[in-house]
């Protein structure tokens, strides 16, 4: 009778760390950023052409920013959060800057500032009206309507090796869904990624992850992001894991279907 061999994996997966990856796929530094004299004023049209960094429900969580900062890939962060009072998220962004940055700049940001004209929308009726009796069910605090640009800049004692000589974080006070359509919805900026918690740091009243809302908007106004980084089984449909890429926080690297995909076979805002 012939020995049965039982399988075994000779070619395990290697992975690799999520900079690592991403340090396969960097942004030069946009000019505007790097030229950025402290109090000019600010062109949000070059701001929406760099590559966006979107963290619906982001509290102030700053490993994104340590994994796309240190592999020089995004220098852009869009932070949407109706959970907290202005000043509060003003002086927590100044009063603790990510590990090895300073404030360079900064400014309260209007609407008027980052969308050429009114927004337009882009729920059905029906959606609109679950939206509204969501909001009135989970308390929404809908008065928390504001925005906050900050420019760091790296600290003199660290190098490149560290991250971006500067990167831009806008925090808007505000409905991360709503935003996301009014903003890649009616500008011809797109996600470069979006971080995707299965209902933010703030108990949103709708999940970001696969079917939700978030995603049929992206979809509808055909701005999908390029990279989805969330939990397992979170990714929306089209999307991918990489098994070769380790996960980062409990979330894992997953990649759009047909985009040009790469030659590879920590809880607060402190990096």
């Amino acid at each position: 009778m012939a020995h049965k061999h039982k399988n075994t994996n000779t070619n395990p997966i290697l992975q690799i760390s999520p900079i690592e990856y991403f340090s396969k796929d960097k942004e030069n530094l946009p000019a505007w950023i790097k030229n950025h004299k402290k109090g000019e004023k600010i062109d949000f049209s070059k701001l929406l052409a760099s590559r966006i960094v979107y963290y619906p429900g982001s509290a102030l969580e700053g490993s994104p920013i340590h994994v796309f900062n240190c592999a020089h890939a995004a220098h852009v962060y869009l932070y949407i959060d109706y959970g907290y009072e202005k000043e509060m998220i003003k002086n927590m962004m100044s009063e603790s800057p990510p590990n090895g940055y300073h404030v360079y700049d900064e400014r309260e940001v209007s609407l008027s500032e980052i969308l050429p004209h009114t927004p337009h929308y882009h729920l059905t009726n029906e959606e609109m009206r679950h939206v509204m009796e969501a909001y009135k069910s989970a308390h929404v605090p809908t008065q928390n309507s504001f925005a906050f640009l900050k420019i760091y800049e790296r600290d003199e004692s660290y190098n490149e090796d560290h991250g971006a000589f500067r990167f831009a974080v806008l925090f808007i006070g505000g409905d991360a869904i709503a935003t996301y359509d009014a903003i890649f919805g009616n500008t011809s900026a797109k996600p470069f990624a979006c971080i995707l918690s299965p209902y933010g740091f703030g108990g949103e009243y709708e999940s970001f992850g696969s079917e939700s809302l978030l995603e049929k908007i992206a979809i509808r106004i055909n701005r999908l992001p390029k990279y989805l980084v969330c939990d397992r089984g979170f990714g929306w449909t089209k999307y991918r894991m990489l098994k070769t890429v380790r996960g980062t926080a409990y979330r894992f690297v997953w990649i759009k279907d047909n985009a040009d995909n790469l030659d590879l076979s920590t809880n607060n805002f402190n990096l």
